[in-house]
């Protein structure tokens, strides 16, 4: 009912409509008022796992590599744990929560008997994903610097808007695997072959440059890996040449146009045909 109320109060003329993310913004809003029924699930949940992994991973192997790049091991694990948690929290969005909002609650229908155009539901959908997930990453952020991790504050707080637009691009990647799904159990290909390798090849725990120069090259060629040559150099450093902040910016800006372009096409034909 409120999002009807706030559509007729917002959504007045047809023309403008087609013209603004007013029915994006609502679709956001509708995730909100979903979301907040269960809040403190989703915080408790994307707190402590990346937090249990922080310090299982940080602990142990702090004990065999006490440096990484003249950083204590932890301290240079804590963004990598930050992307990863945020990684893995806008592939799960973007795979079995938009499938089962889609297909099984039926909401991107209901969406679709109104105005509001599938790409208004893609763009609202990932949005609120992006934003609901900076809150969890600065509670780790959070738990990270409780624990004695030394961080550059100013450059960590320049790092959030880049976590967001990696966590827009992997929610993208998942909306393309979505578009062809045909039950939830097709997501474990995407968990095998696309989810693990980030994590252990995207330089969450080790140096990339550590691989040999095939493995290298798969580790640039996904997001989670040019979102960390972007965070962790500003959360330990403050600091990022410019030439590289712009190259992995664009990759990731690349990666997003392109995934919701492709995911848009083949959705259109799988829901609106």
């Amino acid at each position: 009912y409120r999002c009807r109320l706030f559509w007729s109060l917002l959504c007045f003329d047809k023309k403008a409509y087609r013209l603004n993310l007013t029915p994006a913004l609502i679709v956001a809003y509708r995730q909100f008022l979903s979301w907040r029924t269960n809040w403190r699930t989703f915080l408790l949940m994307r707190l402590a796992e990346p937090a249990i992994f922080f310090y299982g991973i940080g602990l142990g192997f702090a004990q065999f590599i006490p440096t990484i790049n003249g950083y204590p091991y932890v301290t240079y694990l804590l963004p990598g744990s930050v992307c990863l948690a945020a990684a893995f929290a806008g592939l799960f969005e973007g795979t079995y929560n938009a499938y089962s909002r889609c297909y099984m609650q039926r909401t991107w229908f209901s969406f679709l008997a109104t105005p509001t155009r599938l790409w208004h539901i893609m763009v609202g959908e990932i949005a609120f994903n992006a934003t609901r997930n900076l809150l969890s990453t600065l509670l780790l952020i959070i738990v990270g610097l409780l624990a004695g991790v030394h961080l550059n504050l100013l450059g960590t707080l320049l790092a959030l808007p880049f976590i967001m637009l990696g966590v827009i691009s992997i929610t993208a990647v998942g909306l393309v695997c979505m578009s062809f799904a045909k039950s939830m159990g097709d997501f474990d290909y995407l968990w095998a072959f696309f989810a693990t390798p980030m994590m252990v090849f995207s330089g969450v725990m080790i140096d990339v440059h550590t691989f040999p120069a095939h493995i290298q090259a798969l580790a640039w060629a996904l997001p989670l890996t040019h979102m960390l040559a972007i965070v962790r150099p500003l959360m330990l450093e403050g600091t990022l040449p410019l030439a590289s902040f712009a190259a992995h910016t664009g990759v990731l800006i690349a990666i997003t146009l392109v995934c919701l372009w492709f995911a848009h096409h083949r959705l259109t034909k799988a829901i609106l045909a």
